[in-house]
């Protein structure tokens, strides 16, 4: 029998920076940098199945997307116009679908949109009025857990935070994920973010959709979970947990007593992306995302360098979300999973 040498492990390649200068010495100037060049495709990663409400698959209850999640803040009158911006951004990637369904929290049932009407949405959020307290919207092609779908919260900014979602299918490429982040950072007021795969939920099932992901989270970490109405409450406090890509807000970073430049450079020096935009810098932790299926170990490193280089920003407790990720110190595990401090008490 012969014997074929073992094929050698080739050390990890840190990014190419963003920019070559440093971080401007006023945080507070506005940054204009060339864009990122890494190449950026979907690298072969396992997903797991969408999860349906009974075996004949009439109703899906939760779903792996590529996704985005903002927690926002309203204490100026442009985050609804940046989020509209981002709505109309969203819409031009996924291209056309065969239905789109709309719900707000004015109306008690979905309707029913033509291709048509979907610039009467967006105009809808492109406003510089102050928030509407507690408004939300949501748009998606399926009333179920849908493959792509865009969620939106204001709230009065003396009562607490708001945040953003949107989510598409994976074929639609980790380039389009990136580039809505990049907007994001560039205009979306915010306290922080995180992008990459992203557990899609029914929204009339919200526990048991966090079922699935309780199931799910075992074998793939890279997967992101959010109770969105737990954790925008405590976002100004610090960041829940990083995924492939984190958005770190200018506020937060103050609030915190971060020193920008001395992160970046820690961010660097961990092999992972920093660049600066006009609300917010971002962490890119490798190339592509991941769903870090941990039985074809395909976790970049990056994510765990990322959560190390970003560990004095997290949030002293994480938000505890709903499910079996309610009890004990479950939560906290799962948000801290790539920093490996904390025990997942199963």
């Amino acid at each position: 029998m012969s014997q074929h040498p073992r094929r050698p492990r080739l050390p990890r390649q840190p990014l190419a920076p963003a920019f070559a200068d440093d971080l401007p010495r006023d945080r507070d100037d506005a940054d204009r940098h060339e864009p990122i060049r890494t190449p950026l495709a979907l690298r072969p990663t396992r997903l797991p199945d969408p999860r349906w409400a009974d075996d004949a698959g009439h109703e899906c209850v939760a779903r792996c997307v590529l996704g985005l999640t903002a927690y926002t803040r309203h204490d100026t009158h442009t985050a609804a116009r940046s989020a509209g911006d981002l709505l109309a951004s969203f819409l031009a990637r996924v291209g056309s679908r065969p239905r789109w369904w709309l719900l707000t929290s004015t109306q008690s049932h979905w309707i029913e949109l033509r291709a048509c009407e979907l610039d009467d949405v967006v105009r809808g959020l492109q406003h510089d009025r102050p928030a509407r307290h507690l408004f939300a919207l949501r748009l998606a092609d399926a009333v179920d857990a849908p493959e792509h779908f865009f969620a939106w919260r204001e709230v009065d900014p003396s009562r607490g935070n708001g945040y953003l979602q949107l989510g598409f299918a994976p074929r639609q490429g980790a380039a389009a994920l990136f580039d809505l982040a990049a907007q994001a950072r560039d205009t979306l007021p915010m306290w922080w973010g995180a992008a990459g795969y992203l557990v899609s939920e029914h929204p009339s099932a919200h526990c048991t959709s966090l079922d699935a992901a309780w199931v799910w989270r075992a074998r793939y970490p890279g997967l992101d979970v959010h109770d969105l109405d737990v954790a925008r409450r405590i976002a100004h406090r610090g960041v829940a947990s990083t995924n492939w890509i984190t958005l770190l807000g200018r506020p937060l970073l103050d609030a915190r007593g971060i020193d920008a430049h001395a992160l970046a450079r820690t961010v660097r020096d961990a092999g992972c992306e920093w660049t600066a935009g006009d609300c917010a810098a971002m962490v890119r932790a490798s190339a592509w995302p991941s769903s870090g299926d941990r039985h074809a170990l395909t976790l970049d490193d990056g994510y765990h360098a990322a959560a190390h280089a970003l560990r004095d920003l997290y949030a002293p407790e994480a938000p505890r979300m709903a499910g079996p990720f309610w009890y004990g110190a479950r939560s906290r595990a799962w948000a801290r999973r790539f920093l490996g401090d904390e025990v997942d008490a199963s």
